[in-house]
């Protein structure tokens, strides 16, 4: 067990857990939270989706939770904003029309409700191929269907389109074991990439752009990156409280002792995992 682990398990320093506590009540962690931060994960993910954007191709990019796919993309869809639309997928409407209804709004920013699945795909199509040079997004593309990932396909080849599917491997893995109905689709991916974890400089990186650099910071921080469940995404959610307690504290410094006691607030308490 990482030594910082143990001591947020077995010395959590209360007096200083009391203070994080009393402190979080009246302090907004969100001016403190960063747009976007430049890590080798999210350059692999910036470049399928900028490929795929001045190609019209299609991408994909398969990551563990917590790397930064959503905050990526929300960052690449916000700088071209013009060019790009970004859906999340939504395990309450996963079917077809509801994807393109969703899609709809965010080309014509209007309800179209009224259409038929087959108007909705038409008009979009044709709306679409007016300008090719754009791009879709669909993130958590595993919640889809596997139909509405096949219309997908169909949407990109009549509009020449972009199209990035960003997911776990789970969806890919049910593509690639029914290729024969799939082939349409697996065969057109120009670019694949698969982040099965945090890539070598994505901790510091996130560490430094919160000012943190030293050894043992980066030691407690390694402590929850290591954990699939929290990755990125739980060491961002440290940082974030760390700092917020640290300015109200007047101070700008970030430490070992201080991101073990966000660890042990936060109730991310570190045990050998089974």
């Amino acid at each position: 067990m990482n030594k910082y682990a143990a001591k947020s398990v077995v010395d959590p320093a209360e007096v200083l857990i009391q203070q994080i506590s009393d402190e979080s009540n009246d302090e907004p962690v969100g001016r403190h939270r960063l747009e976007f931060i430049d890590t080798p994960s999210s350059r692999v993910i910036l470049e399928v989706e900028n490929y795929c954007l001045e190609h019209g191709e299609i991408g994909t990019v398969v990551g563990a939770p917590g790397v930064g796919k959503s905050t990526a993309s929300r960052y690449f869809a916000g700088k071209h904003r013009s060019r790009t639309y970004y859906l999340e997928a939504d395990p309450e409407r996963r079917q077809t029309r509801e994807l393109l209804l969703k899609l709809a709004s965010r080309v014509w920013r209007y309800d179209y409700a009224g259409s038929s699945t087959a108007g909705l795909f038409d008009d979009l199509s044709r709306v679409l191929r007016e300008d090719r040079n754009r791009l879709i997004i669909i993130d958590e593309c595993q919640l889809l269907s596997l139909t509405c990932l096949e219309s997908l396909r169909c949407l990109h080849d009549a509009s020449g389109v972009g199209l990035v599917l960003l997911g776990n491997p789970k969806t890919f893995r049910k593509m690639e074991a029914r290729q024969s109905d799939f082939a349409q689709l697996l065969s057109r991916v120009s670019m694949r990439r698969v982040i099965d974890g945090l890539l070598p400089g994505d901790l510091e990186a996130v560490a430094n752009a919160y000012g943190v650099c030293g050894a043992e910071e980066l030691a407690v921080l390694k402590s929850i990156a290591d954990r699939p469940v929290l990755a990125l995404r739980g060491v961002v959610r440290v940082l974030e409280r760390a700092k917020a307690f640290a300015e109200k504290q007047g101070s700008k410094a970030i430490s070992a002792e201080l991101l073990c006691g966000v660890i042990q607030y936060l109730g991310l308490l570190f045990v050998e995992e089974v």
